[in-house]
């Protein structure tokens, strides 16, 4: 039996995280950001047309938002496949980060696994689970949480070439970490101190001190050198315009010393209301104390001594760019702190219930942690959509989901009040794209409409219409 009371144990994890990240997925937050249905109507054109909104066939970089702004290759597409297998809708957008969240949650289970035992793995599990940020953005169809995953995958590859000494492993580390430079634009600044590391790292610490770089540089190689090609055919969409200039040494170092403000990593958070509750932090305060233990004992660790470090120095090193681009306490870019935060943080629990009384040491600081957490997500999931619902779009997923329904179940012909859908803008394209086979009919006070057609409007009434249902904040008027 305890053969199998491990793989059922974090299966077990892994099936309580897909229902948790997944709580309240359309009500929290109340209404969309302006990436989510960007992100959700490009990818509904090119799974249906293989072209985006601007018209470009299977493009690297979809040119989303009229124009105004490039999405990543990994978010486009798998989005627009996942739409293909289980049909489009809101739910299904947001649902894919959840699986996101939960498939770098079964990858942190398998590095601390390899780490430091089964044990490991399953506190490093749960720890990820009560992760603030990590809730929040399970809960937005946005690129950020996508780098959690890649970065999980290339240390997890690291370490087994480390154990195993297959070149294999290698080289999936190097595809891991360029398919990341691909799935968040802020990765870019992000992953050559990633890349510097695991070159100095498998150099320092492996017998193989020339072929061990070698076969990571081969996995990452052609994700670095197509990029003067695609910075000509998709210019902005790489880097942006504004080119690299030599700052004064406070502008450089502002925000890399601002990504490490306890106060804003354990208490405040990302700046941006969408990102952040504002009260609760990228972690939760609770595992302070357990992080600065972890970062002394990753220095006396006998076994895995050089991978910790390499974990701490990737932690600390790799926003040092980020004062070229001026990105201050946006920790919504720095979703890659989390992977080395919990493997930092299991290792200090485990160091913990060694000691004296150490079982019930652990036992208290979990207890205070579960608390912490528990008070976070019930404010996420309850007050927080009400509070900042200015800060997003109206939610009318409801509405158009009812109206597509009535439409086909009644046969009438759907039309849209066309002030209020070009005011909804990427949020009614990709609801329209997402319920309905045809585009909207729209109209405006003054048009005739044949009897058959269906309005859904925010009026309240019009002659020559009936009345017969409402869903959200919208009304549904038969022509008669």
């Amino acid at each position: 039996m305890k053969k199998f009371a491990y793989p059922l144990a974090a299966t077990l994890l892994l099936i309580i995280a897909i229902f948790f990240f997944s709580f309240r997925l359309t009500s929290v937050p109340s209404g969309m950001t302006t990436d989510e249905p960007s992100i959700g109507y490009n990818a509904i054109l090119i799974e249906k047309t293989l072209r985006d909104e601007s018209g470009r066939f299977l493009p690297v970089f979809a040119l989303t938002i009229n124009g105004s702004n490039w999405k990543q290759p990994v978010s486009i597409y798998s989005t627009a496949i996942f739409f293909k297998i289980f049909g489009a809708s809101f739910y299904n957008l947001r649902l894919i980060n959840v699986l996101v969240a939960v498939a770098s949650l079964l990858l942190i289970i398998l590095l601390n696994n390899e780490l430091l035992g089964k044990k490991a793995g399953l506190i490093a599990g749960i720890l990820f689970l009560f992760t603030p940020t990590i809730l929040m953005h399970s809960h937005l169809a946005q690129e950020n949480i996508m780098p959690v995953f890649f970065v999980s995958a290339w240390l997890l590859f690291t370490l087994l070439y480390q154990k195993k000494a297959k070149p294999i492993y290698l080289i999936l580390a190097g595809i891991s970490l360029g398919l990341g430079i691909y799935c968040y634009k802020g990765m870019r600044g992000l992953t050559p101190p990633l890349i510097l590391l695991s070159v100095l790292y498998l150099f320092f610490s492996t017998k193989r001190k020339l072929k061990a770089p070698l076969l990571f540089s081969l996995g990452i190689a052609p994700f670095i050198l197509i990029m003067p090609w695609l910075n000509t055919h998709y210019a902005g969409a790489l880097f942006d315009n504004q080119g690299f200039s030599f700052l004064k040494y406070y502008d450089f170092f502002y925000p890399y010393i601002s990504s490490f403000d306890l106060s804003a990593l354990f208490i405040k958070g990302d700046v941006t209301p969408w990102h952040s509750t504002g009260f609760h932090g990228v972690f939760l305060l609770s595992t302070l104390p357990l992080f600065v233990v972890g970062l002394i004992q990753s220095v006396k660790n006998d076994k895995y001594h050089h991978f910790y470090l390499f974990l701490v120095l990737a932690f600390f090193l790799c926003p040092i760019l980020y004062g070229q681009v001026g990105s201050v306490y946006r920790f919504s870019r720095l979703l890659i702190f989390v992977p080395f935060y919990i493997c930092c943080c299991t290792l200090s629990f485990l160091s913990l219930q060694k000691l004296n009384k150490g079982k019930i040491l652990s036992f208290i600081l979990g207890l205070f942690i579960t608390l912490n957490f528990i008070d976070f997500a019930m404010y996420y999931w309850y007050t927080y959509p009400v509070i900042k619902r200015e800060n997003f779009s109206e939610n009318n997923n409801t509405s158009y989901k009812e109206f597509a329904k009535i439409t086909k179940e009644k046969q009438l012909t759907p039309y849209v009040f066309e002030d209020e859908y070009r005011s909804q803008g990427d949020d009614a394209r990709f609801y329209e794209a997402s319920y309905f086979e045809n585009k909207l009919g729209q109209w405006k006070p003054g048009d005739y409409l044949s009897p058959g057609s269906l309005l859904m409007t925010k009026l309240e009434y019009q002659d020559g219409f009936t009345k017969i249902g409402k869903a959200g904040n919208f009304n549904f008027l038969v022509a008669q």
